[in-house]
């Protein structure tokens, strides 16, 4: 049931696009920093996460994360980079 919707929400798009934005945006966002998360970590990551848990006090589930397109791991990447810049 899960995985159906997610893939149906973040499948919608062209992968190797959001690819190549990826790494423009990643690049603009984190020039500074010597710390950058890929795609690569994050796909790395995303199967190490236990399914059929709780979501946390933010209310997302792993399964978000773990049935979600490339799009979103672009995202995640870009996030958690600024995380690391930021401080956060």
């Amino acid at each position: 049931m899960w995985k159906t919707h997610f893939e149906r929400v973040y499948s919608s798009i062209d992968c190797c696009y959001y690819e190549q934005l990826f790494h423009a945006r990643l690049k603009a966002a984190v020039i500074k920093s010597e710390v950058k998360i890929s795609m690569d970590d994050i796909i790395d990551a995303l199967p190490k996460l236990k399914r059929n848990k709780a979501s946390g006090p933010d209310n997302i589930t792993a399964e978000a994360f773990l049935y979600g397109t490339p799009r979103l791991t672009a995202h995640i990447g870009i996030l958690f980079s600024w995380f690391l810049k930021y401080g956060f």
